[in-house]
């Protein structure tokens, strides 16, 4: 089982074309499960869903940007309208539940973006608990998976949140302690052309709680759209994070 997180850039730059190189690397990675934030066209998202080659996709009637492919039968989903909101933000943010038949077995997903702006971390961390309140009711015991772009680092009070205080494991950080991994760079020549000049930084997530379930199946986590096409067109400004499991036992 493979699991691909990924902010999509909403339709900036040459959109169009990145998605041609967004397209072609799913179809080299091929992820089961696919979570994209700032995607918010739902008949562009039913265009990519076809165009991949997925049986479902779960994109939510709110103006969240959150989405999941996935090659697994969804058997239910919702999303959560996070009460904390940014001052410096004119809209809301959210976090996006579906629960898919993973091979026989259930397995809960949770998308995300978090506010931005480098000082909301206390944002950041009330909306983390938002989303960890959320994963407790509807999870329910279940081997879980949250992702997403949390507009923060490793170490941070809002990602200690994820982990020290709810229980999920860091996938990327198990996988390649003191790598910074970053995945937000200022070197990437879309990142250049960002109007806020924002520290390199590991801020995309996956997230797995359940360890043994979970941790104990995975083969790797790395980070992917590392590099453009021939032309020179990257897929988006972030790089995505993939791991895969051997399994959902």
């Amino acid at each position: 089982m493979k699991i691909l997180t990924l902010n999509t850039w909403q339709k900036r730059g040459p959109w169009q074309e990145r998605w041609q190189v967004l397209l072609e690397g799913l179809a080299h990675l091929r992820p089961d499960i696919v979570g994209f934030q700032e995607l918010f066209d739902s008949g562009w998202a039913e265009t990519v869903r076809r165009a991949a080659g997925y049986p479902h996709l779960v994109f939510s009637n709110e103006k969240a940007g959150l989405v999941f492919l996935s090659r697994y039968p969804v058997l239910r989903s919702s999303c959560l309208v996070m009460k904390t909101q940014a001052p410096s933000e004119e809209y809301l943010r959210y976090s996006l539940f579906a629960e898919v038949d993973a091979g026989g077995k259930p397995l809960a997903l949770f998308n995300t973006h978090l506010s931005w702006r480098p000082e909301e971390g206390p944002i950041r961390e009330a909306q983390a608990a938002e989303l960890l309140a959320d994963a407790d009711l509807k999870a329910d015991g279940r081997e879980t998976l949250a992702m997403g772009d949390f507009n923060a680092a490793p170490g941070t009070p809002e990602i200690n949140r994820m982990t020290h205080g709810g229980g999920f494991a860091d996938i990327y950080g198990c996988a390649h302690p003191g790598d910074p991994g970053i995945t937000w760079d200022n070197a990437h020549p879309y990142v250049q052309m960002a109007s806020t000049v924002l520290p390199d930084r590991r801020i995309d997530f996956l997230f797995a709680r359940n360890r043994r379930a979970l941790l104990g199946n995975l083969v790797s986590a790395r980070r992917v759209y590392l590099e453009p096409d021939s032309r020179g067109i990257f897929a988006t400004d972030h790089y995505g994070v993939l791991a895969e499991f051997r399994t959902v036992p």
